[in-house]
């Protein structure tokens, strides 16, 4: 948040702004999919594997 405080201010590099953007959205598209995949296991490695 500071750096787009500062980029709207005038005080920013848009080249930093931009880069710092995009690794927090791939963050949050990364953790957003692991919350996807808790209701569907990609792994069934133990089901009926009843010995």
């Amino acid at each position: 948040m500071a750096l787009l405080s500062r980029f709207y201010t005038g005080n920013g590099s848009l080249d930093e702004t931009v880069a710092a953007v995009n690794l927090t959205l791939s963050e949050f598209a990364y953790h957003r999919e692991n919350v996807r995949k808790t209701g569907q296991p990609e792994l069934d490695l133990f089901q009926g594997d009843e010995r």
